[in-house]
């Protein structure tokens, strides 16, 4: 499994390795089994998926899911951090980052530095919590670029599940409508806690079929943008 080398390779942590079975009961509700441990997670449940889908944790399609670190600034133009303002629903751009100090680059471990199709996730303040953008090295022409600590990195397996699908259902209606209610703190210091977003529930259809909902999505938007 992907997770095991990562772990194995010391890219990722041991306590990673907690993946959950969510499955239907004869009942017709849901249970989700932790190691011996079984829940009924029913109310959990936002909407009925096809049978060929499954219910998933975040995290246990994940290979690393974090916050980006407090950086320490600098006018030297070589290495972006991405902050919440790179983040539009218009999508991802490097022309609004500020700058790490070049030594602090030996201070970030290689799973911060971002890779192509990294979900960014805008995790703090009313207003930009819960704003999504895809990272894409080629809208980059710096070397490399992490994020600040109010922004959290998913960074999906694609072996299990595409990027760009994630992407499209976090951003969807049925997310963002509620994604203030599941944040921490007070109305103007909204936060969305890291645990909650490796617990969020998602929906997984087939590989093939993510493409082909991907395909309908990016054709329905290109209409509707004429």
């Amino acid at each position: 499994m992907e997770k095991q080398q990562l772990i194995k390779e010391g890219k990722l942590k041991k306590s990673t390795l907690t993946d959950s079975v969510i499955f239907r009961g004869d009942d017709n509700k849901y249970f989700e089994k932790n190691g011996n441990t079984e829940m009924n997670i029913t109310d959990e449940i936002p909407f009925e998926i096809p049978d060929s889908w499954s219910w998933v944790r975040l995290n246990d399609i994940c290979s690393y899911i974090q916050r980006g670190k407090s950086p320490k600034y600098s006018l030297i133009k070589k290495y972006p951090v991405v902050a919440q303002k790179c983040n539009q629903w218009s999508g991802f751009s490097i022309d609004k980052a500020q700058f790490i100090d070049p030594d602090t680059l030996s201070s970030y471990g290689e799973e911060r530095i971002l890779q192509d199709g990294d979900l960014m996730w805008n995790s703090t303040g009313l207003g930009t919590l819960g704003r999504m953008a895809i990272y894409c090295s080629t809208l980059n022409p710096y070397e490399l670029a992490v994020t600040d600590s109010h922004v959290t990195v998913i960074r999906a397996m694609k072996k299990f599940v595409l990027p760009q699908y994630l992407y499209y259902y976090f951003t969807s209606n049925t997310v963002q409508s509620v994604i203030e209610d599941k944040s921490d703190g007070s109305t103007k210091q909204k936060e969305l806690a890291t645990a909650t977003v490796k617990t969020y529930l998602v929906p997984i259809p087939p590989l093939m079929e993510q493409s082909r909902i991907i395909s309908k999505i990016e054709q329905l938007a290109s209409i509707m943008s004429r």
